[in-house]
């Protein structure tokens, strides 16, 4: 029973991590174009450090979050053990927080560079 709580737990916090994932980049990433003054191409008044530009004007925050659901949706196809599953869950889960933790920090560094 104990194996099966961890998978279900994986489970669980790999689609929070989704879901946080698709609000930072339908929600969130609009209003932070907005404010730096992003326009078509990537362009802005001020330099804006290569990590934010990144973050907010290509595509490779859906594709982290792509990534983490292809292995999400693997764990759950295999039918080897448990354990198998687990290890997959565990790597999504990491791929997919570690991607939406750098995302939300590259998107806010100039933010809170300009505090001083």
């Amino acid at each position: 029973m104990r194996k099966h709580a961890v998978v279900l737990t994986l489970t669980l916090l790999e689609l929070l991590a989704l879901v946080l994932l698709a609000f930072f980049w339908l929600v969130m990433r609009p209003d932070l174009i907005a404010t730096y003054g992003i326009v078509e191409g990537g362009v802005t008044p001020t330099p804006l450090p290569m990590a934010t530009r990144i973050a907010l004007t290509t595509a490779l925050v859906p594709l982290v979050g792509a990534a983490g659901a292809v292995l999400f949706v693997s764990a759950w196809l295999w039918r080897r053990s448990v354990p198998a599953r687990s290890r997959l869950l565990g790597a999504a889960l990491v791929l997919t927080v570690l991607g939406l933790a750098w995302a939300v920090w590259a998107a806010y560094a100039p933010a809170f560079e300009r505090l001083e």
